[in-house]
């Protein structure tokens, strides 16, 4: 209930957005719908400075808050979203991402075609950024050996318990579950995705919460709180930069591949103003400087010359050819599927 409260303030603060925005005042402020800590303020203060159009944020906490409140609103208030192609090809057909208008891109020649193809239904609606993979964050000074595989960390030493933290999402729970036991993370097996199932149900004493770590110096991981997570590579290399005793580890199995693409909300008031800010990141040294702040590889190949060598040469961040011969993307599953594995995910996190 806390959490219907907590969505439905949200979208009636987001319809507010536009009257209160534009009654008495003629400069414009576009509203970004996106992860927290996933934009650098330099970046947002560099563009306001040169067009006089402020950007402001409005976060969410998973993909599942994320487009449980684009179906409420139909993206009413909103003028751009930053999302993982995994979610944002979801977005096309109930029309709530616009098609882009590439004569207002000129920068977008410099995005790789192997990034702006790797989702093609978002192809032509969303604008590839960053990309990187999941995988296992822990501390190496409270672990008596390093994890190497998803079975270290769903089948965790005993000394673990209420240890581990997993990420809130069925997608990312289930896939990597299933990699664990040597299946496709794409597994429309209903045998096999209830095994991934038992799998998560008997880590279920180990998990401190299922939830995303902190990614700052409070971090869960900085303070001990937990020792293992699942977490996304920037994230951890952030982590690691705070604290060294916080390591990365791509898992020996396999993982996710993500790709996180920026596009205009089909209900924006002020689309040739968000077609401005996409451009202004696309920029080689704008694209650079967002993926050096987030530890993210950059999907845009102008920005390699701006990015410094100890970041491009850094493996959790642009992960060598062995780890990368065994990712694979989320693909589309079916309605059935889909309602067994959040059924269940649902009944394990009671």
């Amino acid at each position: 209930m806390e959490h219907r409260l907590i969505l439905w303030l949200t979208i009636w603060g987001v319809s507010l957005l536009y009257p209160l925005a534009v009654r008495g005042s003629d400069s414009v402020e576009l509203v970004l719908y996106n992860w927290a800590n996933y934009m650098p303020p330099e970046l947002l203060d560099a563009f306001q400075k040169e067009t006089g159009v402020q950007v402001r944020e409005l976060y969410y906490s998973s993909d599942e808050s994320k487009q449980a409140l684009l179906a409420e609103t139909q993206g009413v208030g909103l003028d751009l979203i930053i999302s993982a192609g995994a979610s944002m090809r979801e977005y096309v057909i109930p029309e709530w991402i616009d098609a882009l208008q590439p004569e207002l891109l000129p920068h977008l020649s410099n995005v790789d075609s192997h990034w702006m193809e790797k989702f093609g239904e978002v192809e032509g609606f969303g604008v590839p950024l960053l990309w990187g993979t999941i995988g296992i964050a822990y501390r190496s000074d409270k672990l008596p050996q390093p994890p190497s595989s998803w079975q270290d960390f769903f089948k965790p030493h005993h000394t673990l318990r209420q240890k581990i933290m997993v990420i809130d999402d069925s997608a990312d729970a289930f896939g990597m579950a299933l990699v664990a036991l040597g299946y496709s993370m794409n597994s429309t097996d209903l045998a096999q995705v209830e095994a991934a199932g038992m799998l998560l149900e008997q880590q279920k004493p180990y998990v401190a919460g299922y939830a995303y770590p902190l990614i700052d110096e409070n971090s869960e991981l900085i303070k001990g709180h937990i020792v293992m997570a699942m977490m996304y590579n920037g994230d951890a290399v952030g982590l690691h930069e705070l604290d060294p005793r916080v390591e990365f580890v791509a898992p020996a199995e396999g993982a996710n591949l993500w790709v996180d693409y920026i596009g205009v909300v089909k209900k924006s008031q002020h689309k040739e103003e968000a077609h401005q800010f996409i451009d202004f990141l696309l920029r080689p040294e704008n694209a650079a400087k967002l993926s050096e702040s987030l530890h993210y590889a950059s999907a845009n190949k102008a920005a390699a010359s701006k990015l410094s060598k100890e970041h491009l040469e850094n493996p959790d961040i642009y992960p060598p050819k062995d780890v990368m011969d065994k990712v694979d993307t989320y693909k589309v599953i079916s309605p059935e599927v889909l309602k067994l594995r959040n059924q269940m995910f649902r009944s394990i996190k009671r």
